[in-house]
């Protein structure tokens, strides 16, 4: 089993997101994955200024 880890910038926009995902594709080919992802570019500094202001 392989892990693989996405951070945030890997998935910043709609073409990084398909490079992520030919990569998953691919790797999938050759043994069970466990895949793990970011927060979008940008959501974690949003959901903490929501926390704050809760």
């Amino acid at each position: 089993m392989r892990t693989l880890k996405f951070g945030g910038t890997s998935v910043a926009d709609a073409q990084n997101i398909k490079l992520v995902l030919d990569i998953i594709k691919n790797k999938s080919q050759d043994s069970q994955l466990t895949v793990v992802v970011s927060a979008f570019s940008g959501v974690t500094d949003l959901l903490l200024e929501a926390s704050s202001k809760a």
